[in-house]
């Protein structure tokens, strides 16, 4: 140590006067900080194009070869993340904060539930390469724990549900970007709303066939309908995206590391919620005896979740709650085609989480991994396109274009 420090007094020494010195020191700031940028630069483009392929599991069943062949974001097999988002959670700043909304002129309907509630829909317009026809395909996408219809991944959805010409539907579940009609909130153990909303939207257009695209907790909620339900379900096929899976597992990642920021984040939306519907909920509250101030001071879910969630719906232990919301109990029973997409670093729903083994013994779901993509966001590219949406569209589009085709050939025999 006291070497290095003679040789660098040394050569300061050797300098003549303190310009040449500072002209010294400045050449090499620029060489370095220079190197930095290139190591740096090729580092974020080696990360962007390392581990690009995307993993697939699912039955190898003839069906299931076909649907992957003839979607090309599929078949091509690749996905490269924005290379400047190399982090899931600069995905989801970026996702959150900068990345543009698109403008999309919501008509609203609400649709009256048998307990005196209502969910609000958001229908998309038309493209106007389509006619609007009663047999017009349906599209409905539900949301996550967090934002509705007008959040920003649900306008690209809705965006990407309008350029493939379906009519395209937001449900907006109870107290979420429209006022609670009364004091009942979401009971994510129960898929007694959503078979009530689909149900409205089928008699709405008997003839078209309905598909779904959940996102997070949505996508969770309508592949748990769909296993539930059985060959019963309404939708056609459905598309899910960053699924939590076993929700239960999903609460105790939220506890620790980079996971704890996004716990932060749902809870504080979670209250922003809860003061926006107070009014409604205010009746509910007296009548369980539920502290406001607890809820408003809430830190994490759990903890909104014991001071709010668990006395409102008269839940015994919140553990069982999440347990019991999750859609991994009935994978083996799905009987519709699902195509679920997920991401290797997801962090709030991370791998270790998917039910792989009830998939692959479940021919109707593909399975398809990314290494990267971050929760719900899968930029692409240095325009930032949200990639997810295209072999998800792409998927549907081909799963309605061979159920015409079958009912063509039926309808001339």
């Amino acid at each position: 140590m006291r070497k290095f420090f003679t040789k660098y007094i040394d050569q300061i020494k050797s300098f003549k006067n303190p310009s040449q010195y500072y002209v010294y020191r400045t050449k090499n700031f620029k060489k370095r900080l220079m190197y930095t940028v290139l190591f740096g630069n090729a580092f974020l483009i080696y990360q962007s194009r390392y581990n690009t392929d995307l993993i697939f599991n699912f039955a190898p069943t003839e069906q299931n070869i076909e649907i992957i062949k003839n979607c090309e974001k599929l078949n091509k097999g690749v996905y490269r993340a924005t290379f400047f988002l190399f982090h899931p959670l600069l995905m989801s700043i970026f996702g959150a904060k900068i990345d543009p909304s698109p403008y999309i002129r919501y008509q609203r309907e609400f649709v009256d539930l048998k307990d005196g509630g209502h969910i609000s829909l958001d229908w998309a317009p038309i493209h106007n390469r389509y006619e609007d026809e009663d047999n017009m395909r349906v599209l409905i996408i539900l949301h996550g724990l967090t934002g509705g219809a007008h959040s920003n991944y649900m306008k690209h959805a809705a965006l990407n549900g309008y350029r493939f010409g379906f009519r395209t539907v937001c449900i907006n579940l109870r107290g979420i970007d429209s006022p609670m009609k009364n004091g009942n909130i979401t009971d994510y153990r129960s898929s007694a709303d959503l078979e009530q909303t689909i149900e409205f939207i089928q008699k709405k257009y008997p003839n078209a066939n309905l598909y779904g695209m959940g996102i997070s907790m949505g996508a969770n909620l309508l592949t748990k309908l769909a296993g539930e339900q059985k060959e019963n379900c309404k939708l056609k096929a459905l598309v899910s995206i960053s699924n939590p899976w076993d929700v239960y597992g999903c609460e105790q990642v939220l506890k620790n590391g980079l996971g704890f920021i996004y716990n932060r984040n749902i809870t504080s939306n979670f209250i922003r919620n809860f003061k926006r519907n107070y009014n409604e909920l205010k009746e509910n509250l007296e009548k369980h005896n539920i502290d406001e101030q607890q809820i408003i001071n809430a830190k994490n879910m759990i903890d909104f979740d014991e001071h709010f969630t668990k006395k409102l719906l008269d839940i015994d232990d919140i553990s069982e709650y999440y347990k019991q919301s999750s859609c991994k109990n009935v994978v083996k029973d799905v009987k519709i085609p699902i195509l679920a997409i997920q991401a290797n670093d997801d962090p709030v729903c991370p791998p270790k989480l998917i039910p792989k083994e009830d998939i692959m013994k479940n021919e109707n779901i593909i399975l398809v991994t990314t290494e990267k993509g971050g929760h719900i966001d899968y930029f692409s590219g240095y325009k930032t396109k949200r990639w997810v949406y295209w072999p998800a569209m792409e998927y549907l589009n081909y799963v309605d274009k061979q159920l015409v085709t079958t009912k063509q050939i039926e309808s001339v025999d």
